[in-house]
């Protein structure tokens, strides 16, 4: 054998390698940034200061946690991504929500939005197997109006306010297996 033929069967041997690897890693959990101090009782408080909530109360019907089609929703932790679909993608040809204010200028972080910031409204409750995602009317983030029900509200309303709708994951475990919130909804 020439070496040619060795060069070619050892890219090859390279690029399948390369390609398995992609195609059948682990995909990492979803991660929501640096996570506040856990209480003792095993809750975590959200990173504004409010009362621990968990990801069952959010779900539970007449819960003064529980999110619905049309409210507003916001970070639990550091930070929240956004998606464009029902799935946690970290890959090469990632689905982060690049548009608008959530693509920050390219860099690796697209898709965030921060604590204290309005994600938008939810449009759909979406279970997918084990996890529940939110459906998000994100045309006002995307336009960098974040801060208030208010202004968000106010800025959907024009005709100019429209962008795919955007996907985020309802919890998200941690390290140690603790099953924490991703969001919350906005109190109004």
């Amino acid at each position: 054998m020439d070496r040619k033929k060795k060069i070619y069967i050892g890219l090859g041997i390279v690029a399948v390698g390369v390609f398995l690897f992609i195609v059948l890693r682990k995909r990492k959990p979803e991660f929501g940034g640096n996570l506040p101090q856990q209480n003792s009782d095993g809750t975590f408080n959200p990173n504004d200061g409010g009362q621990p909530q968990t990801a069952e109360s959010q779900l539970e019907q007449g819960n003064p946690n529980e999110i619905k089609i049309g409210d507003f929703i916001t970070p639990y932790n550091e930070f929240a991504r956004v998606r464009t679909s029902t799935e946690i993608d970290d890959g090469l040809f990632d689905n982060w929500y690049e548009e608008g204010a959530l693509d920050d200028w390219g860099m690796e972080n697209d898709g965030k939005v921060y604590s204290g910031n309005i994600i938008g409204q939810v449009t759909n409750i979406i279970p997918v197997g084990a996890n529940v995602w939110y459906s998000v009317d994100v045309c006002a983030i995307v336009d960098g109006v974040y801060d208030s029900v208010a202004n968000v509200q106010a800025q959907m309303a024009q005709d100019s306010c429209n962008a795919p709708i955007g996907y985020v994951i309802q919890s998200i475990t941690t390290e140690d297996g603790s099953i924490v919130p991703n969001v919350k909804k906005v109190n109004t």
